[in-house]
């Protein structure tokens, strides 16, 4: 999470932009980049954390940024005020996210759109899209209510309810509870994630006054917690045995795979602590670190950063490892753009035309009212009209979907 503040803890904008590296790379193979194997298997699915990631270090930011503040009687209000104005920025970061998509991945993907009309008032109304967004926005906007437990000492309160409430959700159909628009993240079951993280954030400061010899002991063990757990989720992979017979589902998340993405954002956060006073003053840190400090930016841009490139492969015929080297511009595509963010002339006065709240208004209505002009001109694909098929009376099986003609067989979604 990007928050105003002077004092920023430079190793959470690290952690922040190792999950945005890997989310990166996870959704360029998810959009069809293609590496061959075994660069498929590994960048894929065998190092995958970033979702989980993602949402704990948003947490942890949380707790270490606000948690402090709210100890002031006189900034305690005023905090609280901006996260809820936050989920209202939030929003209208994610309707211009989706109204672009709407509007750009036909056209890119010639994959048409049944109605744009109805497309909007779904977007609009919560029942289409997706991503980390709507999880976020009830997380920031319930976070209120976190910091005042913490504060008041009642931190157990809050463990034991987001346990509880997890393990509900893993009963049956419960995982499905919440906004139809979180296919793959819904907020019952992937909260536990960001309370875990602002838990975290409370300590933090605690943890880094302990001993190295402590601290080394500790990332020994969430090193081998997470070893243990990649090997009981891809055992199969290579003919062995399990060593716990859990279940790895990331929808819906499932047990096995919640403690795989603590065990992997531990071991990566506190390995990386160990050796942060040399780490910190390397190239490769600073690289990582400024995609973490604009998170928000980053994620929505990765998206089409992702999904441009695996189509310029396709369309070129780039195949296998050579693809690697597309990957990398990618990433240092959002490094650039992070750049020329850091770079923007200094912060105005604040008039009403110069709040982010009215440009994001300003940019989505032009984008709804783009889409609409577009589609009553007839210049936006868009699905014919169903018409009944004939009987099939020599074989029974199904046509395969726009999805299946595209990529040339069933294919199952994810992210990161």
């Amino acid at each position: 999470m990007n928050s105003p503040t002077p004092l920023r803890d430079s190793r959470i904008d690290f952690w922040r932009g190792l999950c945005l590296v890997d989310m990166v790379l996870v959704h360029l193979v998810y959009q069809g980049l293609s590496l061959g194997q075994p660069l498929t298997a590994i960048l894929g699915e065998y190092t995958r954390f970033a979702a989980g990631g993602f949402v704990f270090i948003s947490g942890l930011s949380v707790g270490v940024v606000f948690l402090p503040r709210t100890r002031e009687p006189a900034q305690r209000r005023q905090t609280y005020r901006w996260m809820l104005q936050r989920v209202g920025f939030l929003l209208g970061v994610h309707w211009a996210a989706e109204f672009s998509y709407l509007l750009l991945y036909p056209l890119v993907t010639g994959m048409p759109v049944e109605s744009y009309r109805a497309a909007l008032g779904e977007i609009l109304s919560f029942q289409r899209g997706g991503g980390l967004l709507p999880l976020y926005m009830v997380m920031i906007a319930l976070s209120p209510l976190f910091l005042e437990l913490v504060r008041r000492g009642r931190w157990w309160v809050l463990a034991l309810a987001s346990g509880g409430l997890f393990a509900w959700g893993q009963l049956g159909e419960n995982a499905w509870g919440g906004p139809t628009i979180q296919n793959e993240f819904r907020w019952v079951l992937w909260q536990l994630l960001f309370v875990a993280g602002l838990l975290w954030g409370r300590v933090l400061p605690a943890w880094s006054g302990l001993p190295r010899g402590l601290k080394a002991r500790l990332a020994l063990l969430a090193v081998s917690g997470w070893a243990l757990l990649w090997t009981s989720a891809y055992a199969k992979d290579f003919g062995l045995a399990a060593p716990l017979s859990l279940v790895f589902w990331k929808t819906p998340l499932s047990t096995g795979e919640a403690l795989k993405y603590l065990a992997a954002v531990a071991s990566l956060m506190l390995v990386s602590d160990l050796a942060w006073p040399r780490l910190r003053h390397s190239r490769l840190t600073a690289f990582v670190t400024r995609l973490g400090r604009h998170g928000l930016l980053m994620y929505v841009a990765h998206v089409w950063v992702a999904l441009f490139l695996a189509r310029w492969t396709a369309r070129a015929r780039l195949v296998g490892a050579v693809n690697t080297l597309v990957a990398l511009g990618g990433l240092g595509m959002l490094w650039a753009l992070a750049g020329l963010f850091e770079r923007e002339s200094p912060p105005r006065p604040r008039t009403w035309t110069h709040r982010p709240s009215w440009r994001l208004t300003v940019v989505g209505s032009a984008l709804v009212l783009l889409i609409l002009v577009l589609d009553a001109a007839r210049l936006l694909p868009v699905t014919p009209p169903a018409t009944s098929a004939p009987l099939a009376l020599e074989s029974d099986e199904e046509p395969p979907t726009p999805l299946e003609e595209v990529l040339g067989e069933e294919q199952a979604m994810d992210e990161g």
